[in-house]
């Protein structure tokens, strides 16, 4: 019994170091690639074939490195590309919903920006939204940290016009405010200035879906065809 054990452990730690080992010749093939080879890579890189495999988990650190090259780089679609494979490598590799996704969707987010890719943009923030809230419980501050950045993101958004959808951005803002202030009740005390602030933020998003609503428009109307009718009158 005892033997057995040794073995198994000796073979985990094979396992492991082989593991080790081929995410480091992965890193430094890449790194080699890059730093002794970029003129040629920028050129090509549009049109660059990466051999990978989803199922080999040491690839994912070398592809985040190779697509932050590309993006330091300006190349944002080829940067996306790739990014887009890594995520495909740490899904396969650590579970469809895991923190080390975070700062990758994020990334891919600043290069949709760049690229004024507003749609994907939007996706990627929907389903950073989906993956907090699966990861993170009700009083982990990352869980508000992330909210936080996505309502900013969707003020922004309505602000800007972003993709012509301001009503869209503006209802998923007002979402994701009145969830936080739910989180804070629970997780805060009732004299938190958090309070205030994610309160007026709700009247005013509230005030702004009036503003854009059916109801405001025809009283609009309504108030239009009557001071035309007493103008009429005078």
């Amino acid at each position: 019994g005892n033997f057995m054990k040794v073995r198994d452990s000796k073979s985990s730690r094979q396992k492991e170091q082989s593991a080790d080992n081929s995410r480091l010749f992965w890193i430094r093939t890449w790194m080699c690639v890059w730093f002794l080879f970029p003129p040629l890579l920028m050129a090509q890189a549009s049109s660059l074939e990466i051999e990978y495999s989803q199922f080999d988990e040491s690839a994912f650190e070398p592809l985040v490195l190779m697509a932050l090259q590309l993006q330091e780089n300006d190349q944002h679609v080829e940067a996306v590309d790739v990014m887009e494979k890594a995520w495909q490598v740490n899904r396969v590799s650590s579970g469809l919903y895991n923190e080390s996704q975070i700062g990758l969707i994020e990334h891919m987010i600043e290069s949709e920006i760049e690229l004024e890719n507003w749609d994907d943009v939007s996706r990627h923030y929907d389903y950073l939204e989906h993956l907090y809230y699966r990861i993170y419980d009700v009083d982990d501050p990352k869980l508000e940290s992330g909210l936080q950045k996505l309502s900013s993101w969707y003020v922004h958004a309505f602000i800007s016009n972003l993709n012509v959808k301001r009503l869209e951005h503006l209802r998923k803002a007002h979402k994701i405010l009145k969830r936080r202030l739910e989180i804070a009740e629970l997780t805060l005390d009732e004299d938190h200035p958090k309070f205030d602030f994610l309160q007026e933020s709700i009247t005013i998003s509230e005030y702004q879906l009036y503003l854009a609503s059916d109801i405001h428009k025809a009283h609009v109307h309504q108030s239009r065809v009557r001071d035309q009718y007493i103008a009429g009158i005078n």
